[in-house]
Formats: structure tokens, C-alpha cells, sequence
């Protein structure tokens, strides 16, 4: 276990004990990184005495960050002991379908939740959870996925499903950044059919190039009766033949949130 602040500090001698140093550090502290490697019980053990000693819960400004298998485990580590304004959540293959159909629930603040989920998930355990599904407050969350490989019916059905949330739906009830990850040199049926839906639809498109890594990319942008604009971003990275796909609403008047999106692309 480690504690980010000014210096990094393991707050555990040698014996399995809270240091003299930490105990007066974590007191008073705001950390900018908590990050927990492996959970079992002398951890936990040591998080209690943690929090005794604070008198509330350990204090991050930044980031929590979970490497664990059972999410459910993890969740308790916020929930109980730990503070946080940023999350990073990494899901396990094993666990991507019961985390998007049955989602924990996370106290506020988190408020800024980073889901990166893997393989091994159904499209509409999927579209249940990017739609807010059984999530509180899911307009917190920023959702990183990976190609999906499926029949190619049930992707046609997703992609139009997804678009229909997206333009739709109250922005309130979304997943409001979403990023999909594909390797191959060529475009996915899932990449060109949510293209074809788009040109369909006759939405603009404006054709950006780079010099980051030697990427391109084109934004498609639909402006909503409500005032929110909903920008869908395909990237291409040409020296490596990586590809990047992501949705994201923004405000109109959001310059903010136009950097944001831009810069997970740099």
C-alpha cells in the first residue's frame, strides 16, 4: 500500500506497524495518490487503524486507484476508509459482465469514476450500463472498453441503440465519456457501421490532423434541442495502425470539455 503526497510514503515498519512519520502525515495530509497493490486482511487491518488515527477517512485529492480482481472487494476500500475526487476502476474479464449489470454503489465524492472494462461482456450488459442502468449518478463515469467481437446483427443493433441514447436520453441518466479501443489494421463492421449511421444521418464532420503521433481524426457533432452537443471522435494513429473510437457530451459553450476530449487523444 502507498500513500502519494509531496514524497511517497509507506506508512508500514518493518514489524506490520504504522509508522511514527505516517501516523502524524496521514493525520492532516490531503494525498494526491492512494494506491492499494493486493487487498487481504492485514490491509484492511491496517486501513481501520488508519482511519482511527485520522478520525475520518483517508483524505486523496486526485486519484484511488484499484488493480483488484473482485471489484466488489475494492469497492468496500472507498466506501469505508478512503476519500477520493478521481477513481480509476480496472475490471477483471472474470467480472466485466456482473459489474456492468449489477454495478456497486458509490458514495459521492468519487466525483470523477474511470471504468476501464476488458473482454468477456454481453452489448447489452453494455448499453444497459452506458444508458445509467442500476449506476448512482452515472454522469460521473468515464467508460474505456475494447473492440467488440460479436455477431454482426447484434453489433448493427448496438451501435443504433447506442446513438439513440446519446441523442436522446437526458444527459444526466449517460455515461458521458465513452472510449472504445480497436487494434486491427482495418476497421471493424462496429466502426464502420456507426460511420454509416452517422453519414446517414447527415451529421457534420470535421476532418482534424496532427501531428501527436503522427494521428488524424474526425468529429462528427450533433447539437441536441437541449442544448447539448454530442461529439463522437474516430482517431487514427498512423504509424501504428491503432485506432481509437469515443463519444463524450459537452456543453456548448464548454471549451473546458473540448480540451478534455482532445487531450485524451495527444
Amino acid at each position: 500500500m502507498r500513500l502519494v503526497g509531496v514524497s511517497k510514503l509507506t506508512p508500514i515498519t518493518p514489524n506490520g506497524e504504522i509508522s511514527e512519520i505516517a501516523t502524524k502525515t496521514i493525520k492532516y495530509a490531503t494525498f494526491y495518490n492512494f494506491t492499494i497493490y493486493e487487498l487481504n486482511e492485514a490491509v484492511l487491518n491496517l486501513l481501520k487503524k488508519l482511519v482511527e488515527i485520522c478520525g475520518d477517512k483517508i483524505k486523496c485529492d486526485f486519484v484511488l486507484t484499484w488493480t483488484s480482481r473482485n471489484y466488489e472487494e475494492w469497492a468496500k476500500v472507498l466506501i469505508e476508509y478512503v476519500t477520493a475526487h478521481e477513481v480509476l476502476m480496472k475490471i477483471d474479464e472474470k467480472d466485466s459482465n456482473k459489474f456492468l449489470a449489477t454495478p456497486i454503489h458509490l458514495p459521492v465524492p468519487p466525483h470523477e469514476i474511470q471504468v476501464n472494462l476488458y473482454k468477456n461482456y454481453s452489448l447489452k450488459n453494455l448499453l444497459h450500463f452506458i444508458g445509467g442502468g442500476d449506476l448512482f449518478m452515472p454522469n460521473r463515469y468515464q467508460l474505456d472498453f475494447y473492440e467488440i467481437v460479436c455477431e454482426e446483427s447484434e453489433q448493427r443493433a448496438f451501435c443504433k441503440n447506442l446513438l439513440q441514447l446519446y441523442q436522446h436520453e437526458n444527459p444526466e441518466k449517460l455515461v458521458l465519456y465513452l472510449h472504445c479501443h480497436e487494434g486491427d489494421a482495418y476497421p471493424s463492421f462496429f466502426h464502420q457501421e456507426l460511420r454509416r449511421l452517422l453519414e446517414d444521418q447527415k451529421i457534420s464532420c470535421e476532418k482534424v490532423r496532427t501531428e501527436v503521433r503522427s494521428s488524424y481524426y474526425d468529429i462528427y457533432e450533433y447539437h441536441r434541442s437541449d442544448g447539448w452537443c454530442l461529439k463522437i471522435l474516430f482517431n487514427y494513429y498512423s504509424k501504428t495502425n491503432d485506432r481509437y473510437v469515443s463519444f463524450t457530451f459537452i456543453l456548448n459553450n464548454g471549451c473546458a470539455d473540448v480540451d478534455r476530449v482532445r487531450g485524451y487523444l495527444d
